[in-house]
């Protein structure tokens, strides 16, 4: 019992030890190339991204749990490609992918306290 007790703690240090090696300047980066097409709000567990065009295909974008909402629907990568290009589509699923890491390495601290 306590060996896997053990175990897990280390594995949860792992996760949390990959998900802090990501720099926030990463994170910087990708909201300032998303700036210029989108006003990005962010939320405790994500972002708000409404498109600054006002023909965009989409009103409002979220990007939560490792996921992009478009109007309340759940996209793909190939949906959300067609709908935004794939420059914007690379972005979003990476900060998508930002906020799972950050997702996880705080459920791992709040096990570990």
């Amino acid at each position: 019992m306590l060996a896997s007790a053990a175990l897990a703690a280390l594995g949860l240090l792992a996760v949390a030890a990959v998900a802090a090696a990501q720099p926030d300047n990463d994170l910087a980066a990708l909201l300032a190339e998303l700036e210029p097409g989108f006003e990005v709000l962010p939320l405790t567990d994500g972002y708000v991204l409404k498109p600054r065009a006002e023909d965009a295909p989409v009103q409002l974008l979220e990007v939560r749990d490792g996921a992009v909402i478009a109007d309340g629907e759940p996209l793909t990568r190939r949906r959300l490609r067609r709908l935004l290009g794939d420059s914007a589509a690379a972005a979003l699923l990476e900060l998508a992918e930002l906020t799972a890491a950050a997702d996880e390495l705080a459920s791992a601290r709040r096990r570990l306290a």
